[in-house]
């Protein structure tokens, strides 16, 4: 499994692959806070249900991902600069077009995979529910 979610709230909460969770003070957390803050990172409200992570608008990252170039889109999604829905789209990503994953990391409500379009040329962030094969496996570092 690759699921890592972090939550930025009274405490930080980091849910790991294996399923365990650890949870840091709130001195930590709002340090951690204050650490994103001023590194340009811009905390995203989630929905209800949903868990709160800072994400950033704009962030670019190399080809780690091998697989092959296919559709892949389950749906017409839009490509974000962020792993958000409050990130600028830079583009539409159609069922029919090719995709080229580079890797994926946490978003707001879920995991998003920075990808380009085949087609288009046009690079950004896919929320990874959105496409057939849950996106790509390599972590974006």
């Amino acid at each position: 499994m690759r699921c890592m979610s972090v939550a930025i709230t009274a405490a930080i909460t980091v849910i790991l692959g294996s399923g365990v969770a650890a949870t840091a003070n709130a001195a930590q957390s709002q340090a951690s806070f204050e650490v994103l803050m001023a590194t340009g990172v811009t905390p995203v409200s989630a929905e209800q249900g949903d868990v709160d992570i800072a994400v950033r608008c704009g962030d670019q990252y190399n080809d780690r991902d091998a697989t092959g170039w296919r559709p892949r889109a389950k749906t017409l999604s839009n490509i974000r600069s962020g792993p958000s829905t409050a990130c600028p789209i830079f583009g539409v990503l159609r069922t029919s077009d090719p995709v080229d994953y580079h890797c994926f990391k946490p978003g707001q409500r879920g995991n998003w995979t920075y990808l380009r379009n085949v087609r288009t040329g046009v690079t950004g962030w896919v929320k990874d529910s959105n496409l057939k094969d849950n996106g790509s496996l390599q972590v974006c570092r």
